[in-house]
């Protein structure tokens, strides 16, 4: 009995020893702090400091200098901590040269602006007014759902996406409108307001078909929308967050319209955008060469506001 209670003593002092022995080495391996917390995507901050991982959940080295990591829902690349204050620096005073230039300017001028790397953005003067053609970006977004969720097909809709979008052709966003209302303009209009509130557009309304164009309905009121929600929008598109987005990216890098932001524009930088004018109002809005988003909106403004904006924003964000 004494043999056999020694014996079982000892396993338990070597299993002890053992762990002990693994404990000892995880410490002295594992830097403080990083065992106390999950190995995830991103960054996390303990009391002794603050650790980057990649996608894969993997320590980033340098990261005083190269603070890029991944965001663990969406796998892409985000900017963290310091070199994120930089940038916020950078931006701000972007928002201020804006105003500046804004307040020098006749007539009614929002902008919306957003650097894609960082997703810091700002508005200046953001309400709601009418979006002109504008407005078409949104209907687009929801034929592609409607065509995603089965409701109607892309041979029905294609005949019209192209157009509404390459050559700005109102008939087109009257026809959508009612085959997603399944023949009814107002109810589709209504439908896809719905659509934009779904996705925290809550500043856009449609109202109404467009003219000059066929198949024209209204209620009385007008279409509205704002830049925030207009670039919101196309944050969503940039992400791939909305169905067929590669499509819809593609449809805006040929609109035909090229006097607002891609005049301000190097020929050589890509723009996906769609713009909108009727009589004193102009607009324009989109992902300008992946990096940045920039939507303004005029009202009884020089022709050439959204034009110079978009050049004066262009050459900043070249300097971040």
């Amino acid at each position: 009995m004494v043999k056999i209670i020694m014996k079982t003593w000892k396993e338990k002092t070597l299993i002890v020893g053992m762990v002990l022995g693994i404990l000892i080495v995880f410490f002295l391996v594992v830097p403080p702090g990083q065992w106390m917390v999950p190995q995830v995507a991103g960054q996390i901050m303990t009391e002794s400091g603050t650790y980057y991982y990649d996608q894969n959940g993997i320590p980033l080295e340098n990261t005083q200098s190269e603070l890029l990591v991944y965001d663990i829902e969406k796998n892409i690349p985000l900017l963290y901590g310091l070199e994120k204050d930089r940038y916020q620096e950078k931006i701000d005073r972007l928002r201020q040269q804006v105003g500046a230039k804004i307040n020098q300017t006749s007539g009614e001028i929002e902008v919306y602006f957003e650097y894609l790397p960082t997703k810091q953005s700002f508005t200046v003067n953001d309400y709601p007014m009418y979006p002109c053609s504008v407005i078409k970006l949104f209907v687009m977004a929801a034929t592609y759902e409607w065509i995603d969720e089965g409701l109607l097909t892309m041979k029905q809709c294609l005949p019209y996406l192209n157009p509404m979008i390459e050559i700005s052709d109102n008939t087109s966003f009257n026809q959508l409108l009612i085959l997603i209302g399944k023949g009814s303009g107002p109810k589709g209009a209504k439908l896809v307001t719905q659509y934009c509130h779904s996705l925290g557009l809550d500043q856009t309304v449609i109202h109404h078909g467009l003219l000059p164009g066929a198949k024209h309905f209204g209620d009385g009121k007008e279409n509205k929308t704002t830049p925030s929600d207009v670039g919101k929008l196309l944050e969503l598109i940039e992400d791939h967050e909305l169905p067929y987005s590669d499509e819809m990216i593609r449809l805006m890098e040929k609109c035909e319209e090229d006097s607002g932001l891609p005049a301000g524009l190097p020929s050589d930088v890509v723009c996906a955008h769609k713009s909108g004018w009727a009589d004193n109002y102009y607009m324009d809005g989109g992902i300008v060469d992946e990096t940045f988003i920039l939507v303004v909106f005029t009202e009884d403004a020089p022709e050439d506001t959204v034009e110079k904006i978009t050049s004066f924003v262009y050459e900043k964000v070249k300097d971040f």
